[in-house]
């Protein structure tokens, strides 16, 4: 039984790196495309929110991404005023959003681990969002990606963390699409 256990393990995480090299040849095509570009003119796109919960902030997300951009110091983006006048659409859809006062139990890395997270009493929050920047002159998706972002904080209100989650979601944004490597150290 712990042989099973021991090569699921091992084919989970041959799995999940094979996915991160598929994902990693993507971003280096975007990577290419923007360090291409003199400057790349973005337009956000109303983000739909299929989640059903109507405290979760676009207006304050859309803004959160396009200023994202336009902090990048290398590379030049500039918000375009309409789609048709931008380089790259931006459509982002929130699939999921959770708040709880019940953290999960998702330290697994050992029994010491499970335990102290079992113990610790904080709130939580997620968001699940899908993103895909596609060029405008040739219609071809250019990154897509179901990105997650998570918070845990004894502190967090859940009127707090939707300003804290869109923040977290961005950042994690950022990271994968400007990072020439997925996987790095958060």
């Amino acid at each position: 039984m712990v042989k099973i256990i021991r090569a699921i393990f091992v084919v989970s995480i041959f799995v999940s790196v094979a996915c991160d090299v598929s994902y990693a040849a993507d971003n280096v095509n975007i990577m290419e495309y923007f360090e291409n570009q003199y400057i790349t003119r973005i337009f956000v796109n109303d983000i739909k929110n299929s989640t059903g919960n109507e405290e979760v902030d676009l207006i304050l997300l859309k803004e959160s991404v396009e200023n994202a951009f336009l902090e990048r110091v290398s590379q030049d983006f500039e918000v375009a005023v309409t789609s048709e006048t931008a380089d790259v659409t931006i459509d982002m859809n929130i699939t999921e959003y959770l708040w709880t006062e019940d953290d999960p139990v998702d330290n697994l890395l050992g029994i010491g681990g499970v335990a102290i997270d079992a113990a610790k009493q904080e709130n939580y929050a997620r968001m699940i969002a899908e993103f895909k920047f596609t060029d405008v002159k040739s219609g071809e998706v250019l990154w897509e990606d179901t990105l997650k972002a998570t918070i845990t904080d004894d502190e967090m209100s859940e009127g707090d963390s939707y300003g804290m989650i869109n923040d977290r979601i961005v950042k994690v944004l950022t990271r994968n699409l400007f990072s020439r490597h997925k996987a790095r150290s958060r």
